[in-house]
């Protein structure tokens, strides 16, 4: 008797600590893609900062700072930024994009350097 309780109980903490939470996440993730509308400002889930430019069923088309634009799934969008993060974050997005073309301008520049 006293081992079915533990069970039991165990049971019931899994699905409150693991289950329940994962659900809610799930279902806040389908809440905001559905909700997501032309000009807002989302982050997909490789990393990309991009504003949605055109959507429709399964897919949205974001544009991105330097005025590219690419289609992706609805489902590759990771999240919606605030107004107050935007900034903040678009700015630090450019400052990465920089130091990294200077990262790949120099590798390349080295390895010109060891192939002569």
């Amino acid at each position: 008797m006293e081992t079915l309780v533990f069970v039991t109980f165990l049971v019931l903490i899994g699905y409150f600590l693991l289950i329940r939470p994962q659900q809610q996440r799930q279902q806040r993730q389908l809440q905001m893609l559905a909700d997501l509308d032309a000009g807002d400002d989302v982050i997909t889930i490789g990393g990309m900062y991009g504003e949605v430019v055109e959507i429709d069923d399964r897919s949205v088309l974001l544009e991105f700072y330097d005025g590219s634009q690419i289609r992706f799934l609805r489902t590759a969008i990771s999240r919606r930024l605030d107004d107050d993060e935007e900034e903040e974050d678009f700015d630090d997005a450019e400052d990465d994009i920089v130091e990294g073309d200077e990262t790949v301008q120099a590798s390349i520049g080295d390895d010109a350097e060891q192939n002569e």
